[in-house]
């Protein structure tokens, strides 16, 4: 055992023996041994080391000896940490020379256990390090250090994260241009449990990961930026986590060291990468499985490459470059792939230099370089793809694919089956890439088309108008992340699945007469403008995150689950309108604002709807509650409704003249287009050329002019067409202006209702609601919708809303059995007589309670002078009204209903009134309304500051509120007690309240008749 000193590049340092230092560092407290900044003169043995402890030290080598998992190991429960650490000799942790001979009694199993961290930072081992058969159960880094020779960690376990970043293993072979049989690195057998990071590594000789087992799932392997000199082998590798190779395997420049890289029957079990991989030398993924999401990017193939009897189960992207032969025989895909932008392509130079014998050019560019012989496809998508050398399909099973935008040098399909899209297109492709974009610039006309397969346009761009009409869709139709700047138009068609996301809608969307046969999502979609839905089935519809500026649901049928979510935090919540829609099963619609939406003849009452009662975006004048767009309507149909309809017919008018000047305008342009008189000057012109050349084609031209005569008298027509062409320009200009005037003249009106952006948009609401709604919207219709929303709340016990519809519901009730009622009670409003009431009750109360008769007999002078005032000028209504007095009689119970229970639907109101009767008005106002007294104030006296009857109610409050409560509930004034009381002024007060019991009694039984009425309802609700 040679001596193996420490050397440390402080002077003032004395040299020490590794060997003492570490086993010191076993027996000490601390359990650390730290090395920074020296240089190991020695070849390291950890054999050495444990020989030593078992002549030196027993009682620590019975310390070393542990059982772990069943098994025995020797133990180092010591932090090492050697940073800027240089070994001059070898470094060797392998243990294999201890047997069950060599450790008596023990069942070792060879292996060394580090328990703490292992810390081999910015060190350099000369010699050769093997650390075979080792488990690191704690951290591990062995980063910036550099092995000049072979590196040898085979059947060791890292059982926490291990680190290998910027690492440089077998410098000696860094200049070495020939190719390697040994393994300078060796990791196979390995076992990683954690993290693990090969990150910018350099591997100079040829590196074997064979074996290899990651066995973390949620861990990351990385090996980016790692270069790979002379091959690597990562056969029978498993990786159960992330992986990412970001390498460099180079060929070594030189033709005579061809070194491969293999990752031949390996498992990538978690989502893998190569992106920005460059494979210099010949790379081999045969019989690998791809469990998880792989991509090849931003990678170049400059060698041979071969994926033969691979399996990718999961989403597969190449987005790369193949120079050389590439191979795909008996590769299954069996999830989606996609060849975004890749190239394959190789030079003649490259091709032969592969080959022992001479190809001739037709060799060249015949042979098929790239094979997909016996591949199966789920989705693959040839995108935009490059193939420059001949291709093969031969015996491929596609389901899906799609080959837009790509070039081909040669290909060849043989025996293949495809069993759904199958796709070419040298156009724009429809899907889109970071480098291209789909866009339809003119007009797209799909009309009684079938399609058997999937249909999809996603990222496209429309840049005019889209018709589909008449066409079948028998598989999954999808327009998603698209942006639709004309109108779009889909009409008399079915879809068996439809799948409408993340687009915008800049102009008019009109959907009629259309059937879905199954699912349907329309999702994250912006329409700017009108949205029609008419005569349409649906089976099973999600609206989710929709905007929408206005929405028309007309004659739909929802025969399955309805999901409908407006967008959240919209500055300006768009019109929904459910006319004559019919839900056959659940519907559920969530942040829909009442006061904007429409269900007029669309039964609710199995829908949960979710509204938005806390939006600050109110759009309604001067209303702030959750009334329904059709009550809010309704009351401007009210108030004049004549004007708008007139209005509207104008504008109809007016639109009509427009269309039909456009069609002429139409038939103009197309005159224009198909005039043929350029057409007869080139032949005159021509003709007269040959008449110079040739006389004897004179009798030609004249039968030439002859025939074209016609054709002259056309183009007088046609100059004639062309000035009434500027003629209805200017009528058009002229229309235009009548139609601005006309949405100024309506526009404030609307604006009571709705809060459009622009004059165009409250145009478009006024037809929808003249076309739609307005031939339904009466008091009956509407009093339907607040019903079934009202029970829909109850079914979902949201009981708050539908306290608060059924309210507004009562409240239309009333307006349309007592319609006189209803001009009686306004007429009395604008007449002020509440307010004038109101003042003279509190003057009277205030004398009242004071005792200032005089102020109560002035009170009722007024009262008598007011109301004979009122009377004689509103003679005429008084008459018209009186007619109806029993209608008014009972609209002022209707009101009187409201105000104390708010229709039986509040219990707050009716207790606090009932409070302010018992403890207030019945037993301190009442005992001193004495029409006696008031009409002859003798003998009241000044007592203290206070009137003598205010006194003596205070005085005796408790006896007036004992009677006050036996006559509220019923129980009757107890005449014994008045005839008792010895007071003069208070048996006056006593006999003057129980005059009024009967006032009491009736006023009593409305109060507690509204109290149970509300107990009763929140008992039925719950």
């Amino acid at each position: 055992m040679e001596n193996v000193k420490i050397i440390y590049n402080d002077k003032n340092k004395k040299d020490e023996d590794f060997y003492e230092e570490f086993i010191n560092a076993l027996k000490s407290e601390e359990k650390v041994f730290n090395l920074n900044d020296c240089v190991i003169d020695g070849s390291v043995s950890i054999v050495d080391i444990y020989n030593k402890i078992i002549k030196e030290e027993e009682n620590l080598k019975n310390r070393l000896i542990k059982e772990k998992n069943g098994d025995i190991c020797i133990d180092i429960d010591i932090k090492i940490d050697f940073t800027n650490v240089e070994f001059k000799g070898h470094v060797n942790f392998y243990t294999g020379a201890y047997s069950k001979r060599t450790i008596p009694g023990y069942n070792y199993n060879g292996k060394l256990t580090f328990s703490k961290p292992f810390i081999f930072v910015n060190c350099k081992v000369v010699g050769d390090f093997k650390a075979m058969n080792c488990k690191f159960e704690s951290e591990a880094n062995f980063s910036s250090s550099i092995f000049v020779r072979d590196a040898d960690f085979r059947n060791s376990e890292f059982h926490e994260m291990v680190r290998f970043n910027n690492t440089v293993f077998s410098e000696y072979m860094k200049d070495y241009d020939g190719s390697s049989n040994f393994k300078n690195v060796d990791f196979s057998g390995v076992t990683f449990k954690h993290l693990c990071f090969f990150d910018e590594a350099e591997l100079y000789g040829k590196a074997e990961f064979s074996g290899l087992l990651f066995k973390s799932e949620n861990d990351e392997v990385g090996f980016k930026y790692s270069n790979f000199s002379h091959g690597v082998s990562f056969k029978k590798v498993k990786f159960f986590g992330e992986v990412h190779f970001g390498s460099y395997f180079s060929n070594n420049n030189s033709i005579n060291a061809i070194e491969n890289v293999s990752f031949e029957e390996s498992e990538f079990h978690g989502k893998t990468s190569f992106y920005n991989s460059e494979f210099d030398a010949q790379a081999y993924f045969e019989k690998c499985k791809f469990k998880g999401e792989t991509y090849f990017q931003s990678m170049v193939f400059k060698n041979i490459v071969s994926f033969d009897k691979s399996v990718f189960d999961n989403h597969t992207e190449f987005a790369c470059s193949f120079e050389s032969i590439i191979s795909f025989k008996e590769t299954e895909f069996n999830h989606s792939v996609n060849f975004i932008s890749t190239k394959f392509s190789s030079s003649d130079e490259k091709i032969k230099s592969l080959f022992s014998k001479n190809f001739n050019e037709e060799d060249l560019n015949n042979t098929a370089y790239t094979n997909f012989i016996g591949t199966k496809f789920n989705n693959a998508s040839f995108i935009y793809s490059n193939f420059n050398t001949g291709v093969l399909f031969r015996g491929v099973e596609f389901k899906n694919v799609d080959f837009y935008g790509t070039k081909f040098k040669s290909v060849s399909f043989e025996f293949c089956i495809c069993d759904g899209d199958f796709v070419f297109s040298n156009e724009y492709p429809n899907i889109k890439t970071e480098d291209m974009e789909t866009v339809f610039k003119g007009d797209v006309y799909i009309k009684s088309c079938s399609f058997n397969y999937i249909v999809i346009f996603d990222g496209i761009r429309f840049e005019k108008n889209v018709e589909v009409i008449g066409c079948e869709f028998k598989r999954k139709f999808k327009l998603t992340n698209s942006y639709v700047i004309g109108n779009i138009t889909i009409q008399s068609s079915e879809f068996n699945n439809i799948l409408l996301s993340d687009s915008e809608f800049m102009e008019y969307v009109n959907f009629i007469d259309l059937y879905f046969e199954k699912y349907a999502k329309f999702s994250n979609l912006t329409f700017e403008k009108s949205t029609k839905f008419s005569e349409t089935i649906f089976k099973l519809v999600e609206f989710l995150d929709i905007s929408f500026k206005m929405a028309v649901f007309s004659e739909i049928i929802f025969e399955d689950i309805i999901s409908f979510k407006n967008k959240n935090n919209e500055c300006n919540a768009g019109i929904l309108i459910f006319n004559s829609v019919s839900f056959k099963n659940s519907a559920t619609f969530f942040n829909i604002p009442l006061s904007r939406t429409s269900f007029l003849l669309t039964d609710t009452k199995n829908a949960t709807i979710i509204t938005n009662n806390n939006d600050n975006r109110t759009i309604i004048t001067n209303n702030n509650d959750n009334r329904t767009l059709d009550d809010l309507l309704l009351k401007l149909v009210k108030e004049d409704m004549s004007e708008i309809k007139e209005n509207y017919h104008k504008i109809k008018k007016l639109e009509r003249e427009l269309k039909l000047i456009k069609e002429n305008k139409e038939k103009i342009i197309e005159i224009m287009e198909n005039n043929e008189i350029k057409t007869l000057t080139y032949s005159i012109e021509k003709v007269n050329e040959e008449i110079k050349k040739v006389n004897e084609e004179i009798n030609e031209l004249k039968y030439s002019i002859k025939n074209n005569k016609e054709k002259i008298k056309d183009s007088i027509e046609y100059d004639k067409e062309v000035k009434k062409l500027k003629e209805l320009e200017n009528e058009l200009k002229e229309k235009r202006k009548e139609s601005e005037k006309l949405i100024n003249r309506m526009k404030p009106k609307i604006k009571n209702i709705i809060n459009c952006e622009d004059d165009e948009a409250h145009t478009l609401f006024l037809e929808i609601f003249i076309e739609t709604l307005l031939p339904y919207l009466r008091e009956e219709t509407v009093v339907k919708e607040y019903r079934d929303i009202r029970m829909s709340f109850e079914n979902n016990r949201t009981y708050v809303e539908a306290s608060e519809l059924f309210i507004y519901e009562m409240d239309l009730i009333r307006e349309s059995t007592m319609p006189h009622y209803e001009k009686f009670r306004n007429y009395m409003i604008n007449q002020d007589i509440p307010i004038i009431s109101m003042c003279l009750i509190m003057l009277s109360i205030v004398g009242l309670l004071l005792g200032a008769y005089p102020l109560i007999i002035f009170v009722l002078f007024l009262t008598i002078v007011i109301t004979s005032i009122i009377l004689y000028n509103a003679r005429n209504n008084i008459l018209k009204y009186l007619k109806h007095s029993k209608e008014i009689l009972e609209g002022i119970a209707f009101d009187i209903y409201k105000t104390t229970s708010n229709y039986g639907e509040s219990m707050a109101k009716p207790l606090v009134i009932s409070l302010i009767f018992v403890l207030f008005a019945f037993p301190i106002l009442l005992p001193n309304i004495n029409l006696e007294v008031i009409i002859k104030p003798i003998g009241l006296s000044i007592y203290n500051g206070a009137p003598e009857p205010l006194k003596t109610t205070i005085l005796h409050y408790d006896e007036l509120l004992g009677q006050t409560l036996r006559a509220f509930f019923q129980l009757g004034i107890d005449n014994n007690i008045i005839n008792s009381t010895n007071s003069t002024i208070q048996k006056e007060q006593l006999k003057t309240l129980a005059s009024y019991e009967w006032a009491i009694r009736v006023i009593s039984l409305i109060l507690i008749g509204s109290i149970l009425i509300a107990i009763k309802r929140r008992l039925e609700r719950r």
